[in-house]
């Protein structure tokens, strides 16, 4: 489960699980990776402290920016890591992400679709927004 508890008419919130499945379709061994054998949350994509190349609130670390292949991670309204993507475009200029997620609705909204439409989706939305991005691919 993507998720510690249950959503209301959602068992299985499943953002982590898409990624995990987009790596390894690429053949990256996530278990040696993150180095875990299970990708469970959306917030085990970010233990590995020396991943991580973007932080709010402390800025770009391992010296370089956000790139694409990078895992981008939020923070909505649990106050945990609660959703994940996968970058496309770092657009620091223009203050935007573009971002492919799972598990995740038409709009920037952080509630859920009542016809339950949760999909894949290109999503754009504010740097300001990303709480953290790690480094998966190198």
């Amino acid at each position: 489960m993507a998720l510690d508890r249950k959503i209301s008419g959602y068992t299985d919130p499943w953002c982590a699980y898409f990624i995990g499945y987009i790596y390894k379709s690429y053949g990256i061994d996530t278990k040696k990776v993150l180095g875990n054998g299970y990708i469970a949350r959306a917030a085990d994509w970010f233990k590995n402290k020396n991943r991580i190349v973007y932080q709010k609130g402390i800025g770009y670390q391992r010296k370089r920016k956000p790139k694409a292949g990078d895992v981008v991670g939020y923070k909505f309204t649990s106050g945990r890591i609660s959703h994940v993507g996968i970058l496309i475009e770092w657009n620091e200029l223009d203050g935007y992400a573009l971002v492919v997620e799972g598990n995740t609705t038409p709009r920037n909204s952080v509630t859920r679709d009542e016809n339950k439409n949760d999909c894949v989706r290109l999503k754009k939305r504010p740097i300001s927004m990303i709480y953290v991005v790690s480094n998966i691919i190198e």
